[in-house]
């Protein structure tokens, strides 16, 4: 009997670990500035190692330093996307294509200091469609900072 529970327990956590664990945990050092950012369709009872921000109607962001972003995703229901913010250059913006081996479909740049990318990887469970392709990672680099989101960033950049 013990056995059993100790298989059933092991199958549980380790079908539940990778979704408790934000998207983005692993992609900068721990104690660094990033920020961490969920979208949710709900509303969140506040606490005091996150902030609230009203998405104008379209849900909640849910923002948090990254070495809460494990705790605060645990509370969380609904979730639509994730995004990190962090201090970077382009060419590490750029880098993320591959470390997420990821198909880019679609570039943009806006005006001389804000470059897009739009991409499609089978890291992340969900995607979105545009111009008729799948997307599920957005990478953005403005003015030093890069965010990366899945399936895009909802929130600003």
């Amino acid at each position: 009997m013990k056995k059993i529970f100790v298989l059933v327990f092991a199958m549980l956590l380790i079908v539940n670990l990778p979704f408790n664990i934000p998207f983005f945990y692993n992609t900068v050092h721990k104690t660094s500035e990033a920020v961490y950012s969920f979208y949710v369709l709900d509303d969140v009872k506040s606490e005091p190692y996150f902030t609230l921000i009203n998405n104008g109607g379209l849900g909640t962001v849910i923002r948090c330093n990254v070495k809460n972003s494990i705790k605060v995703k645990r509370k969380l229901n609904s979730i639509v996307g994730e995004s990190i913010s962090f201090f970077a250059n382009r060419k590490k913006a750029i880098s993320f294509i591959s470390i997420y081996k990821a198909k880019l479909v679609k570039t943009e740049q806006i005006q001389d200091n804000i470059y897009i990318m739009y991409a499609y990887t089978n890291k992340f469970p969900y995607c979105i469609l545009l111009d008729n392709k799948k997307i599920n990672l957005q990478i953005v680099y403005s003015n030093g900072v890069v965010t990366l989101g899945t399936p895009v960033i909802l929130g600003d950049y």
